[in-house]
């Protein structure tokens, strides 16, 4: 047997081992209740593996669904411990993102998306809901909220000015209230029983607006 047939005998075993550790793979169930994402998977020629340990970056957690595709690992090359290092799904990866950009992104459409030009969009086709003792705002322009109706449950505080295009309502339900343009209407033109009879004549100062 000359060197080279015998050196190709000698690294068969190892060659085959190398080969094997890496498997492409198909999820077909999630276990999500431990420590890790336990998965099963249907790897090559209808092998079925049970409780495969997803890894998943630190801090960042998702549960895909059967039919996504996974890389699955054999740790020292031993085919008795498989551990999935990817979990991806073409059929709802995020599409035609810039060179640069990055995206959260669910099969339902809901994205986070970080822009070129330092932009970040978030796009929520039902509800974005924030929780939080604080909530701050810091914007060096202005804050715009385009919305058919913005609510406040508690108290409104204003540092600066308020402009109103339309009417300012007291819906407090005391016999007072209205509109601010009512007001002024009201406080412009009201009277005072006089004691010698009849009334006063109306503010000689105006609100503006009557």
């Amino acid at each position: 047997m000359d060197a080279v047939a015998q050196l190709r005998r000698l690294i068969a075993p190892l060659s085959a081992r190398v080969a094997t550790m890496l498997s492409r793979a198909v999820l077909r169930a999630i276990d999500d209740a431990g420590g890790f994402q336990l998965i099963q998977v249907g790897i090559r020629q209808g092998e079925l593996r049970d409780g495969v340990e997803h890894f998943q970056p630190y801090g960042f957690a998702f549960r895909p669904h059967a039919g996504a595709q996974a890389v699955v690992a054999y740790l020292g090359g031993c085919g008795n411990h498989p551990v999935a290092l990817v979990v991806a799904d073409p059929r709802h990866r995020l599409r035609d993102l810039e060179t640069g950009e990055v995206a959260l992104y669910t099969d339902e459409g809901d994205t986070i998306v970080l822009r070129r030009d330092r932009r970040i969009e978030v796009t929520a086709g039902a509800q974005v809901t924030v929780t939080a003792p604080t909530v701050e705002l810091a914007a060096t322009t202005k804050v715009l909220i385009d919305a058919p109706l913005v609510e406040v449950t508690g108290n409104l505080e204003v540092a600066g000015n308020v402009q109103a295009a339309g009417n300012v309502t007291d819906n407090a339900g005391t016999p007072q209230a209205g509109t601010m343009a009512g007001m002024r209407t009201t406080y412009n033109l009201h009277t005072h029983p006089d004691p010698h009879g009849g009334n006063t004549g109306a503010p000689n100062q105006s609100m503006g607006g009557a």
